[in-house]
């Protein structure tokens, strides 16, 4: 089972500031920048949990693939950006509530159009964020190497525990393959992609984090440390290297084209301490 959720901490409140929009209750504090629509800060318990994102995840960012053909692919630069964003705030039912933004995907600063962003972020009073997100798609037709968000995360923050499902049931220890593990920053698994994920913590260690759980569809987590911090990854989609097998490499093809939104969700959830694993 994946780590619990912290108790309630009553209905959340929204405040816009100089250029911020921030929710927030006894337990934690969500500061929105209302220029770009990015989360500048999520503090729970004290504690920061995020200080940035969520920006797109194209695969632009990607090396050199391990062979093959790779003309049609999507590369860029630099990381997309949101345009023209539009912030609101609406309280729901349970005490929670619900940060909608808008705005126009743009390739890089100054760049062309990619398309139409819309992103729920359904906050709840026990410091759990429930993110869906859609970018209907308006450039020309091409295949991209993954689809997701990113965020920035405290450096602190350096140890991983995942529960995923794999191919086998027997890998060798510290095999990236296996169904459940522990990483830390640094380690070739804790940048590696897990897919089918149940569930994956960021924490300090032996101390509190967060955790990414999957929501409406399948989920794909990692997270990799440089000299400007750590980023963790999450992503509904993930091509693969032209070097595996083709039939592979076409099942999990990532196609961007007019008409098509891609989309994604998932739950970050605060948790106390890291996960106690089972193998």
């Amino acid at each position: 089972a994946p780590p619990a959720a912290l108790a309630p901490g009553g209905a959340l409140t929204a405040q816009e500031g100089a250029g911020t929009l921030s929710v927030r209750n006894t337990v934690q504090q969500l500061r929105f920048d209302q220029g770009t629509g990015a989360i500048q800060s999520w503090r729970v318990n004290g504690r920061e949990l995020l200080v940035g994102g969520p920006a797109f995840n194209l695969g632009e960012s990607r090396g050199k693939n391990s062979g093959g053909d790779d003309k049609g692919i999507y590369r860029a630069m630099q990381p997309p950006v949101a345009s023209d964003v539009r912030l609101t705030a609406t309280p729901a039912a349970d005490g929670g509530m619900r940060v909608a933004v808008t705005g126009t995907v743009l390739a890089a600063a100054g760049g062309s159009v990619l398309g139409t962003l819309t992103c729920h972020y359904d906050i709840r009073p026990n410091a759990e964020i429930a993110v869906h997100w859609t970018l209907d798609w308006s450039a020309d037709d091409t295949r991209l190497w993954e689809q997701g968000l990113r965020f920035t995360v405290p450096p602190g923050l350096t140890v991983m525990n995942w529960q995923r499902d794999a191919y086998f049931t027997d890998y060798p220890a510290g095999h990236l393959g296996e169904p459940a593990g522990t990483a830390r920053a640094g380690d070739v698994s804790f940048r590696a992609s897990k897919r089918g994920l149940h569930w994956l913590t960021l924490t300090g260690p032996g101390g509190p984090g967060f955790a990414l759980l999957p929501l409406d569809g399948p989920l794909i987590g990692r997270a990799d440390t440089t000299a400007k911090g750590t980023t963790l990854f999450a992503s509904s989609g993930l091509a693969g290297d032209y070097g595996l097998s083709r039939q592979w490499v076409e099942d999990h093809a990532v196609h961007a084209a007019k008409g098509k939104p891609l989309s994604g969700s998932f739950t970050l959830r605060a948790i106390i301490a890291a996960p106690t694993l089972r193998h």
